[in-house]
């Protein structure tokens, strides 16, 4: 037995409402998975995420909120992960291209000042493609035939024996491969690799102007003599290039953000003037502004399901308290999130009731209360006594319609006062009649 109690109850409707917004959340995420990874995304990829959103759907249509919660969780970081890791990837076999392009600039550049012997027309050839003037194709064409000028073959008319002749004669073959030449002479630099592939991953996120402005700056910067200026520019622009991916990863990361949360409200609320700002926002708006609308959509949300989930205590616990036999005023199921204050006469006896106020957390405060300070006090641990078996009922009544209740705090029978609360219609005293709300003192 014990008096007065905190009690948690969590009400099977603010767990359906709950699993819906996160179901509807869950949906947000795959459309973005698949918006934003493209062609990359197969048709068996697709059929397979929406498989497993619909075995998702089932399990929160199966009443199981705890593993649907979790599950569902897990599924919107995989896709979220499984979306950077594909948009990384095309942006690194885009950048590969570019990369390709640049070391084929190089080579020709290189062979250009080594080439002493080139013919005119592969000498031109060479300087179209210095210039990204050559597809990659003919740049790779005119690449392979001043590779052939320069190193020509050994020839093939050698036979067996003169070659074996030449090694017991001690001739060494002296002469230096292309590969060799071009792995000594060409090498690619790591910081124009970086640019290319950060410059890749903002055409991916969406940032296609600011890659092309930072692309035109390294047009310019790949144009100089290779010495310290070219270097210290080159470098400046590396680290403004990183810097522009990463921001954009930051704002692309935001905006997803926002579209998720306004996925939720929407099934939370439906449309309001909150949800129109979230669906406004776009690439354009500032990361202040994003975060901003973060915020506010968590708050938004957080207070309609506060405010749901509260009204879903109430009506819970009122029509288990009326089925009781608990005279409870009408109107009190409907009353204010900030009073969330019940109080309900007694079946058995008039002088007595029972106090009940929400807060947060989904916790509520229950114990006996009296209306009468003249009262013969010697009954009060009777009445608290007889209180605690009907809250039994109620907490199995509650639990039978899907509540999930636990008691957290419990203080002995008698171990405090009674509050006394003061009826404002003393003539319903007793009566069959709705009871009362008072106020206490």
């Amino acid at each position: 037995m014990s008096g007065p109690k905190v009690v948690r109850v969590v009400t099977r409707e603010e767990l359906v409402a709950a699993g819906t917004s996160l179901l509807a959340r869950l949906d947000a995420a795959v459309q973005q998975w698949q918006r934003n990874c493209g062609d990359s995304a197969k048709p068996a990829d697709v059929q397979v995420t929406k498989s497993r959103r619909d075995a998702l759907a089932a399990m929160l249509a199966a009443d199981r909120f705890s593993e649907f919660e979790q599950a569902a969780a897990k599924e919107i970081d995989f896709l979220q992960a499984d979306t950077e890791q594909r948009r990384e990837r095309a942006a690194q076999a885009r950048a590969q291209e570019r990369i390709r392009n640049a070391n084929g600039q190089q080579l020709a550049r290189t062979l250009l000042r080594s080439g002493s012997n080139l013919t005119s027309q592969v000498r031109t050839e060479l300087e179209k493609a210095s210039a990204g003037q050559l597809s990659v194709a003919e740049m790779d064409a005119a690449l392979s035939r001043a590779r052939q000028a320069l190193f020509p073959a050994a020839s093939q008319d050698i036979t067996p024996e003169q070659k074996s002749l030449a090694q017991r004669l001690g001739v060494q073959e002296t002469e230096t491969s292309f590969e060799t030449w071009k792995a000594k002479s060409a090498k690619p630099d790591v910081r124009l690799q970086s640019v290319f592939t950060h410059l890749a991953e903002l055409e991916t996120l969406g940032f296609g102007a600011e890659a092309g402005g930072l692309e035109a700056q390294l047009r310019s910067v790949q144009s100089m003599d290779e010495d310290a200026n070219r270097d210290m520019r080159l470098d400046t622009l590396v680290l403004a290039v990183r810097k522009a991916k990463d921001g954009a990863v930051a704002k692309v990361k935001r905006l997803n953000q926002v579209e998720l949360h306004a996925a939720e409200l929407s099934a939370a609320v439906g449309d309001s003037e909150t949800l129109s700002k979230l669906r406004s926002v776009t690439l354009a708006t500032s990361q202040e502004q994003l975060q901003a609308m973060v915020t506010l959509a968590q708050t938004e949300l957080a207070k309609s399901q506060e405010a749901a989930s509260a009204a879903a205590r109430r009506k819970a616990v009122l029509e288990g308290l009326q089925k009781l036999g608990y005279l409870v005023q009408e109107g009190l199921s409907t009353m204010a999130v900030d009073s969330g204050r019940l109080i309900a006469r007694s079946p058995v006896n008039g002088v007595y009731g029972v106090e009940l106020v929400t807060g947060a957390n989904q916790k509520v405060q229950v114990r006996s209360i009296a209306f009468d300070a003249a009262r013969d006090s010697s009954q009060d641990v009777a009445e608290e006594r007889r209180w605690c078996g009907d809250f039994g009922k109620l907490q199995a009544a509650l639990q039978a319609g899907g509540c999930e209740v636990v008691v957290e705090k419990a203080l002995g029978v008698g171990a405090t006062p009674l509050r006394v609360v003061e009826a404002v219609e003393e003539n319903r005293r007793g009566q069959t009649s709705p009871g009362v709300v008072g106020r206490s003192r």
